[in-house]
């Protein structure tokens, strides 16, 4: 469940009509958990939440590109510089989602002979299913790993609902 509310308006990283997807091997995903710390003489640090669902960063890279494809994403992201977009990363699970993302302008080209890679690093837009976090939170505890496959349908659910 990556994608909330209307993204009708939003383009999507395509080409020839399929998701353009990282190098699964190249994502460095930085996800703030809104706790800040402050230091106590002769105690524990006092920690407090300041927010949630904070955007976070993710670093990726695009490999296997020929000349044209490489154009392609060039002319797309120069093109989406500081406008969101939909992108089909793997974050925190065992396959991709669309998430809605912003790039950051900066990226690393590399080639090798007629192949190349592009680096970059995009924001994205927090989509956490609190629903099924409470469901995790309630049950697993008690419950283990030899209900996985239960969380797993009851997640599919989930995302079924209207």
């Amino acid at each position: 469940m990556a994608l909330t509310g209307d993204t009708s308006d939003l383009e999507r990283l395509i080409y020839g009509g399929k998701p353009i997807l990282p190098e699964q091997q190249s994502y460095s995903v930085e996800t703030p958990d809104g706790t800040v710390v402050s230091s106590v003489p002769g105690g524990l640090p006092k920690t407090s939440v300041q927010y949630f669902n904070q955007p976070y960063k993710v670093s990726v890279t695009y490999k296997s590109l020929d000349g044209f494809k490489a154009l392609y994403l060039e002319d797309f992201f120069t093109r989406h510089q500081g406008q969101a977009f939909i992108a089909n990363l793997l974050i925190g699970n065992t396959e991709t989602e669309e998430f809605v993302v912003k790039y950051l302008g900066t990226s690393k080209h590399s080639k090798t002979g007629f192949n190349g890679s592009m680096s970059i690093d995009l924001i994205v837009e927090p989509s956490i299913d609190r629903c099924f976090q409470a469901f995790l939170a309630e049950y697993a505890p008690c419950m283990g790993s030899d209900t996985a496959p239960v969380f797993c349908y009851a997640n599919l659910g989930i995302k079924a609902l209207p």
